[in-house]
């Protein structure tokens, strides 16, 4: 007898690896000021909320989908459109983010067009895998994010300044809603992404463990975050471009490891190819999910 392979560590490393995504390489954006990771944490609660509305939301509607009702079946239609156009921006936003961060840190002197090829090939080449596959893939790239996330965030320890996440009072509501846009659109709506790829996708109704890949995800996020914040203080860290970026960049191990900007790459490699290819097969199944329905009437 077979035993049923449970995918649940995958899961949680796959969800974790979405919310990282594009947030890895731009968070903090301009205009943070000392209130932008209390704005952050604000944002947690609201990611945790957004995924699970949507889960229920989506898991409801999913059960009318067979359903003959023309009211019902039209709602479902409209969902389903605007997931679907919800996940191609997200899944745009991210290829553009990491085509500008290669173009701008690693190959300054390459044309964008090789450059939007070359990632455009490695995300074809994810989109034609099979789902157990790209499970696999989140799973070890997952760990070795969060490895070297941890690594990062240490190895600077010795230069940080507690005073640049110190509040000495609290925000206005106009200051804090200033500060909390950038996360509102990443991760906090962009989650509700997640629940199609895995209730649909992967037709896995496991709740639970995309809940903790989402907490995972936003505490390393958090940790990025935070690295850049406490380094270089919080405005000069939205001012930069890739504020986590150039934090990893002062990190050195001893004499011999002096730059170890090639290990970080990896983490933005795979943390924006993840999310990309969760929105890839997110549109892939939805138009699938479309078709049908139009084969039905």
């Amino acid at each position: 007898m077979n035993k049923k392979v449970e995918f649940t560590p995958h899961i949680i490393a796959i969800s974790a690896l979405f919310v990282l995504g594009n947030g890895i390489l731009s968070l903090p954006e301009k205009g943070a000021d000392g209130f932008t990771f209390l704005a952050f944490l604000v944002s947690l609660p609201l990611v945790f909320l957004i995924f699970w509305l949507s889960s229920i939301i989506f898991g409801k509607i999913s059960e009318t989908k067979s359903s003959s009702g023309g009211l019902k079946k039209a709602v479902y239609i409209i969902c389903l459109i605007s997931a679907g156009i919800f996940a191609l921006f997200s899944g745009a936003a991210t290829f553009k983010a990491l085509t500008e961060f290669v173009s701008a840190v690693m190959l300054p002197e390459t044309p964008m067009f090789f450059i939007v090829a070359v990632l455009l090939v490695a995300v074809i080449y994810f989109f034609i895998q099979k789902e157990k596959s790209i499970l696999k893939f989140g799973l070890i790239s997952g760990v070795l994010t969060a490895t070297a996330v941890v690594f990062f965030f240490v190895s600077a320890a010795d230069r940080y300044d507690l005073r640049n996440i110190f509040i000495f009072r609290l925000p206005s509501f106009r200051e804090l809603i200033f500060q909390l846009k950038p996360y509102l659109i990443n991760p906090v709506l962009q989650v509700a992404v997640l629940p199609v790829f895995l209730k649909g996708v992967l037709r896995e109704n496991k709740l639970k463990s995309g809940f903790f890949g989402v907490l995972v995800g936003g505490i390393f996020l958090g940790l990025g975050i935070l690295s850049s914040v406490l380094l270089f203080s919080p405005e000069i860290a939205g001012v930069l471009q890739f504020p986590f970026s150039s934090a990893v960049s002062t990190v050195t191990v001893g004499r011999l490891f002096t730059r170890l900007d090639g290990f970080a790459y990896f983490v933005y490699f795979v943390c924006g190819l993840s999310k990309i290819t969760v929105c890839v097969f997110s549109v892939r199944w939805i138009l699938r999910e479309l078709s049908i329905i139009i084969r039905n009437r």
